[in-house]
């Protein structure tokens, strides 16, 4: 049950949409419109963009608990996709944070 609790406090303070609450590092610095530019070019940035959306999500992960136990690339991928395509404008670090909040409300 504590776990439980932490658990979802985390979520609420770290993976809430309102990424002000903590500080994005590296490649989660860039843009949604270039993840979805660097896709279509399939190149060495979108690459790096995948490397760090599952670095994100699998420290995310062993600090909150196993949101994204049951999940794998392809899946992140391409809800980081459609969350790009609906915010270019974002940073790709928002859209994984808002990926985490959703594998961590489907644990529930």
């Amino acid at each position: 049950m504590k776990k439980i609790i932490i658990l979802l406090m985390l979520v609420t303070t770290l993976f809430a949409p309102a990424v002000s609450a903590y500080k994005i590092y590296g490649s989660g610095n860039f843009s949604c419109g270039i993840w979805l530019d660097s896709s279509e070019a399939k190149d060495k940035i979108h690459q790096e963009l995948q490397s760090w959306v599952t670095g994100f999500v699998s420290g995310a992960s062993f600090y909150v608990g196993p949101t994204a136990k049951h999940t794998d690339t392809k899946f992140m991928f391409s809800r980081i996709d459609n969350y790009c395509q609906k915010s270019p404008l974002d940073s790709v670090g928002q859209a994984a944070a808002s990926l985490m909040y959703e594998l961590a409300r489907s644990t529930k």
